[in-house]
């Protein structure tokens, strides 16, 4: 039976809190002077949520040093000084990462990503509405776009259920209600 041979490099970083407060994290010594000439620039740090994190790095003291996109990966993971980073590189610029609870012993939960990168928006017209009542209707929707993955972020929507029926005149006026709370 012939056995493959894995060409998946792993390594991994604990204590983050330095680099949280520096704004960037360094890769281990040994890693880096072995594998550091072949490491494309940038990379993308790859979680198990489908993911991927463009990562700027450079090189200090022969020693590779995450930088751009760093703090929104941290931030974004809530990373703190209790996270192990569990890295695999398998020499493209895809790097896979696990972020581990050191005090639990336990992979992390990670954000969930039903609000990233479905349109889940509605329209609002100044008619009346198709057969169907009652509606869902919008009260809040901001979208934040993340500047390190252009994905669009949504903040928690506020549904309501108009009560109303499907007459102009009651929706003329749920309609002039509406637009008077948001003033």
């Amino acid at each position: 039976m012939a056995s493959s041979i894995s060409s998946d490099i792993r390594f991994f970083k604990i204590g983050l809190g330095k680099s949280l407060e520096d704004g960037n994290l360094k890769l281990p010594e040994k890693f880096s002077k072995k594998y550091g000439d072949g490491v494309p620039n940038p990379v993308y740090l790859k979680p198990p949520d489908g993911t991927a994190w463009k990562i700027d790095w450079s090189l200090y003291d022969g020693v590779i040093q995450f930088e751009n996109g760093w703090n929104e990966f941290a931030s974004y993971y809530a990373l703190d000084n209790g996270n192990l980073l569990a890295f695999v590189y398998n020499e493209t610029s895809n790097i896979k990462v696990h972020i581990l609870d050191i005090i639990y012993g336990l992979e992390i939960n990670y954000p969930s990503l039903d609000h990233i990168g479905h349109d889940n928006s509605i329209e609002i017209l100044n008619e009346l509405p198709p057969r169907g009542w009652p509606r869902k209707r919008l009260k809040a929707a901001p979208e934040v776009s993340s500047p390190s993955t252009g994905k669009i972020l949504r903040s928690s929507v506020k549904t309501g259920d108009v009560e109303k029926g499907p007459d102009k005149q009651n929706w003329m006026q749920c309609c002039k209600n509406e637009e008077a709370s948001q003033s």
